[in-house]
């Protein structure tokens, strides 16, 4: 379990105010992993993305991490998504469930 705090400061005559927003990570069913991923693209010349695989205990089996350089934040994300399911299987893990933001 996460809770993220967000302070956002803004232009007004009150105080910026705090919330709080619980985010919680679901485990994927007994017997199968589950594939995270996200990318980013900073600048169109700093792009990236990575990818974790955890089994139905959370354990961490497998994450990578690469490189883009030019590219928009949709094909960030997808590429990350692809080699997230590329190295999936090629270590044989088939039977995955996939989340992202």
């Amino acid at each position: 379990m996460v809770t993220v705090m967000v302070n956002l400061p803004c232009k007004v005559s009150r105080s910026p105010s705090l919330t709080s927003v619980l985010v919680k990570w679901i485990l994927p069913p007994v017997g199968t992993f589950k594939l995270n991923f996200d990318g980013s693209s900073l600048s169109t010349d700093h792009a990236g993305g990575g990818r974790v695989l955890q089994d139905s205990l959370g354990s961490l089996i497998l994450a990578s991490v690469n490189r883009y350089g030019q590219a928009t934040n949709m094909v960030v994300e997808s590429r990350a998504l692809l080699d997230g399911l590329h190295m999936c299987c090629v270590s044989g893990f088939l039977d995955i469930c996939v989340e992202s933001d």
